[in-house]
């Protein structure tokens, strides 16, 4: 009587004890096959070059020099104000992280390359501060402490890396640059049309005031060289109007 009892106790327990292995190993099973499609999607790399950022202590605080607040402390070096320019870079960051490209997930590394060739990261879930004068402090801060950390999961948002650059670019992604230099102006709507749907690609865009990407061919051989305008634009004009037609091509609106 009590061997019969024993097996009617076993016998559910074996059974939710398989059911519990089945459970586990369909689970793992769904979850790499969604990493996989995950790892299909499209997304972008952007590279931001040329961006001049110079440490100062001013007034007690650390900022990077800008030629509108420091133009008296730079006249006196007879330094070249035109370098001095961080706006450019802070401007192309909003256009990149603000755009639906990026809140859609599509956006992958930010990369930004100093004039002293030193190479930063931006995560796609940095928060920029809106500000001029807040931003000059965040770049002051990242300056000095090499990273720029989030204040809930204190997880790295900027920070330098080592280079030389191609070792953060996805392998295999089709480089395209852009300037105003670049010969015959394209329309980048039917460019992305006509053009193989690519995983992902990596767009290279000036953050300097004057002068040209199209010299950096030593550093990174890119692709395709593009002029999108008659005219000259900003790095985030240029920006904004090349996410755009990214995500007229990736169906996001």
């Amino acid at each position: 009587m009590w061997k019969c009892m024993e097996h009617a106790t076993k016998w559910p327990l074996r059974s939710v004890f398989r059911f519990f292995i089945f459970l586990t190993v369909f689970v793992a099973l769904f979850c790499q096959t969604t990493s996989k499609l995950g790892s299909e999607d499209h997304s972008v790399c952007v590279v931001l070059e040329k961006a001049h950022l110079k440490l100062a202590k001013v007034k007690g605080r650390a900022t990077v020099l800008n030629a509108m607040d420091h133009e008296s402390l730079l006249s006196k070096d007879d330094q070249d104000l035109s370098l001095y320019r961080p706006d450019i870079l802070h401007q192309a960051l909003l256009a990149i992280l603000d755009s639906p490209l990026n809140k859609a997930g599509k956006v992958g590394p930010i990369l930004i390359r100093t004039t002293s060739n030193q190479i930063i990261s931006v995560h796609p879930s940095a928060r920029i501060p809106r500000t001029a004068r807040q931003f000059g402090d965040m770049m002051g801060e990242l300056l000095q402490k090499m990273s720029v950390k989030s204040q809930l999961d204190r997880k790295k948002l900027l920070h330098f890396v080592r280079g030389p650059i191609t070792d953060h670019l996805p392998l295999g992604a089709p480089r395209l640059a852009f300037s105003f230099s670049a010969a015959n102006v394209t329309d980048m709507h039917k460019f992305m049309k006509q053009t193989p749907n690519p995983e992902s690609m990596v767009l290279i865009v000036g953050a300097m005031a004057q002068g040209s990407i199209l010299d950096l061919d030593s550093l990174y051989v890119y692709d395709k060289a593009i002029c999108m305008s008659n005219y000259p634009l900003s790095a985030a004009c240029t920006l904004s109007r090349l996410l755009a037609a990214v995500e007229n091509r990736w169906k996001i609106v």
